[in-house]
């Protein structure tokens, strides 16, 4: 590891906007702040030692010079969640981010594990795998009893679980091991 790495800085390569989404979801679900629409990334702070995560996104219009700023915020020590469009830019940046980061890639293939919850979805899960019961976690959540319920199963059935059990401990497992490493992403 180098010492940019050593800085803590973990960064998520998200090749499509919903896949960036549910990996915003998910981070604060784990209780993250998470910084959308920052201003330009040269005005980013220095590694930060909370667990911020500044959002961005690239198109081929950025090209010429805002990513090569998110590979220097990386060095710096700034985590980052970013959405980077076409294929081919995302993957020539996060090979260079690679090079000073931790860094995850998600695309069709590998998303995010909540990818296609909603909000009241993860918490829902979350708190079941906290241990609480059904009207407790709707109770948590603002919901009635009978929506949760139903919010539970639609959960499942997008995760492909087959019980509330498995559906709990998976999502539940994901957000653990995000608040375990706070500056993971």
């Amino acid at each position: 590891m180098n010492v940019a790495q050593s800085a803590g800085a973990h960064v998520a390569v998200c090749t499509s906007f919903d896949l960036l989404e549910s990996l915003l979801c998910e981070l604060t679900a784990a209780g993250r702040t998470v910084i959308d629409h920052p201003p330009a990334a040269a005005c980013w702070p220095a590694a930060a030692a909370d667990s911020t995560v500044y959002v961005a996104t690239i198109t081929a219009d950025d090209a010429s010079t805002e990513p090569w700023a998110l590979v220097t915020s990386a060095a710096r020590g700034v985590s980052l969640a970013v959405c980077i469009t076409p294929r081919r830019l995302a993957v020539d940046l996060a090979d260079q981010i690679r090079r000073v980061a931790p860094t995850a890639w998600y695309d069709s293939s590998h998303r995010p594990i909540v990818h296609g919850l909603d909000a009241d979805q993860i918490r829902l899960l979350g708190a079941l795998h906290r241990g609480d019961d059904v009207r407790t976690a709707a109770r948590e959540a603002g919901l009635s009893q009978r929506t949760a319920a139903r919010r539970v199963a639609a959960a499942r059935v997008t995760l492909g679980e087959d019980s509330t059990v498995s559906a709990a401990l998976r999502v539940g497992a994901r957000l653990d091991e995000l608040r375990r490493s706070p500056r993971s992403v």
